[in-house]
């Protein structure tokens, strides 16, 4: 599968996925086996919203100490700054 086939398919099957990249949320990168991987755009004041949303969600329902680590890893390892 290529690049642009492994895009269409993950914003075909995910809605939300659909949402946030039409608002331009959501950056599109090469995972190095030539499948595309979506990354969250730190830059867009929506994603700000996204992040304080998830957070409260995430306290709610896991605590304060699962929710730090698991947004510090989603910060570091799924974000971009553009």
């Amino acid at each position: 599968m290529t690049y642009e086939e492994t895009k269409q398919r993950k914003l075909k099957r995910i809605k939300g996925l659909r949402v946030m990249n039409a608002l331009g949320m959501v950056a599109w990168r090469d995972d190095g086996n030539g499948e595309a991987k979506q990354h969250l755009r730190l830059i867009h004041p929506l994603s700000w919203a996204w992040i304080l949303g998830v957070c409260a969600f995430g306290i709610l329902f896991q605590g304060i100490p699962d929710t730090v680590s698991d947004i510090r890893h989603c910060i570091s390892n799924e974000t971009v700054l553009f």
